[in-house]
């Protein structure tokens, strides 16, 4: 993983100067998320980390840069770590998150746990869902699935709909999954959850509904409204594994 010290040699630094009004020119966004991370956005820096790194740019003439993703990460984490300090609840949550996920910089685990927890407990619900997963996972924290469902349902009443997705997951899965222990089955539950998520146009939403109808497993089962979830699916998210479940798909 790259450490987020690594400096960037000065010809890739002219070089991207060059390339940056070709590419805001041709729609790309990497110039507004420029302006936004000199502006003190981490989250653009983040942006313009993740589009070095995976080569996102190369649709506009950019090729993967390592080192100046390196540079974009490093001044996401200071954005971060100076605005958590001084409040940000948003911001102690975002860099909770790239620890835990390793996402531009050296995974820790421990650090991640107490900046979501400060995030969560600062109001930023994004803290408390993110949380919840490092507690169902076992992630720096002994998996918990009571906590994990408390945290998770709280994202979810918050109006992020993969908290709402990951929560129906659990009960659909119930007692006899291999991590939800101590949680019973409840599908009609994880119906209500996934038909919340569904509605607000998450395609996972539409999809696990839609398995769900296809199965019968703690429903009528219903094939054609299943194909039917499968379809809004695949046209919320056109890559979405819905569409492989189409007719004439397989």
């Amino acid at each position: 993983m790259m450490k987020h010290s690594m400096s960037m040699p000065l010809i890739i630094s002219v070089l991207l100067c060059l390339a940056t009004p070709l590419m805001h020119a041709q729609g790309g966004p990497y110039g507004e998320w420029q302006k936004g991370c000199d502006a003190g956005d981490g989250d653009a820096c983040k942006s313009l980390g993740f589009w070095d790194e995976t080569g996102a740019g190369e649709i506009v003439g950019q090729s993967k840069d390592l080192a100046q993703a390196a540079v974009w990460y490093g001044r996401a984490v200071a954005i971060y770590s100076r605005n958590c300090d001084n409040g940000k609840m948003s911001d102690c949550t975002s860099l909770g998150d790239m620890y835990s996920t390793s996402d531009g910089i050296m995974k820790d685990l421990d650090r991640a746990v107490v900046l979501l927890h400060k995030g969560c407990d600062g109001g930023d619900m994004r803290g408390c869902l993110f949380l919840g997963y490092m507690y169902r996972d076992g992630k720096g924290v002994s998996k918990d699935a009571s906590q994990a469902v408390t945290l998770i349902r709280r994202g979810c009443d918050s109006g992020i709909m993969n908290g709402c997705v990951a929560l129906g997951k659990i009960y659909r899965d119930g007692i006899g999954g291999t991590i939800w222990t101590g949680i019973m089955k409840d599908v009609p539950q994880a119906v209500t959850l996934f038909l919340k998520a569904c509605d607000s146009g998450n395609a996972d939403g539409c999809l696990f509904l839609g398995e769900v109808y296809d199965s019968g497993d703690g429903v009528p089962q219903n094939k054609p409204k299943a194909v039917e979830l499968y379809r809004k699916a695949c046209t919320i998210e056109s890559y979405s594994d819905a569409c492989d479940k189409l007719p004439g798909k397989n």
